[in-house]
C-alpha cells in the first residue's frame, strides 16, 4: 500500500503544475475565437501508464523512484488545504480527454523551458485570471474577441507598432506600450 500511496503523491505533486496549466489554458483559450482549433493541438496521442500503481512503480528507474519519494516529501510538507486543492485538480485532470491532457503536458513542458522572468509573468497572469470574477473574465473574452475580429491590416498595424517599440529604451518602451494599451482599451480591445 505504501508504494501506491507514494505513486499517488507523486501524481498529486505533478497536479500542482496542472492547476497552473488549467488556469493558464483557460486564460489562453480566451485568445481563440469560438470554434477555432487550438494552436497547440498535439501531434500524437500519449501512451497511457499501466493502470496498476504497483506495476508503474516497478517500471520506474532508481532515479525516478527517488524523485517520486522526494516529491512525496514536498507534498507532505504542504498545508492540508493546498494538498486538497492539488488532489482535486489531479482528479479533474484525469477526467479530461486524452488530447486535452497531452496539450496541457506540452504547455507544462514549454513553461518549464521558459526563462525565469517569462515564467514568472505567465504564472502571475494565471493567478490574475484565477482571481477574476466570471464577469471580468467574460469582459476580457469580449475584448479579445474584438481584437480577433479586426481586419488583418489593423492587426498588422498594431503588431508593427509593438515591433517598433522593441528598440526603445525600457522606460520609453513601457510608456509607449501603456499608450497603446490605453488607445486599444478606448476601442474596447485587448491584445491576447
Amino acid at each position: 500500500m505504501a508504494i501506491s500511496l507514494k505513486e499517488s503523491m507523486k501524481k498529486a505533486v505533478n497536479a500542482l503544475l496542472m492547476v497552473l496549466l488549467l488556469s493558464g489554458a483557460a486564460f489562453a483559450a480566451t485568445a481563440l475565437a469560438p470554434g477555432q482549433p487550438s494552436a497547440t493541438a498535439p501531434q500524437a496521442q500519449p501512451v497511457a501508464p499501466p493502470e496498476n500503481p504497483d506495476v508503474r512503480w516497478q517500471s520506474l528507474s532508481p532515479k525516478e523512484k527517488q524523485d517520486a519519494l522526494d516529491e512525496h516529501e514536498i507534498f507532505k510538507s504542504l498545508p492540508p488545504a493546498k494538498r486538497e486543492r492539488m488532489k482535486k485538480s489531479y482528479t479533474d485532470f484525469k477526467k479530461l480527454p486524452p488530447q486535452k491532457k497531452q496539450e496541457l503536458r506540452e504547455k507544462a513542458k514549454r513553461l518549464s523551458q521558459l526563462p525565469p522572468e517569462k515564467k514568472e509573468k505567465v504564472l502571475k497572469n494565471a493567478e490574475r485570471w484565477r482571481n477574476m470574477t466570471p464577469a471580468e473574465k467574460q469582459a476580457y473574452r469580449d475584448k479579445v474577441a474584438k481584437f480577433n475580429a479586426l481586419p488583418p491590416e489593423r492587426k498588422e498595424a498594431i503588431k508593427k507598432r509593438l515591433d517598433d517599440m522593441k528598440d526603445l529604451p525600457p522606460e520609453q518602451r513601457k510608456a509607449e506600450r501603456e499608450k497603446l494599451r490605453q488607445d486599444l482599451e478606448a476601442e474596447g480591445i485587448v491584445i491576447p
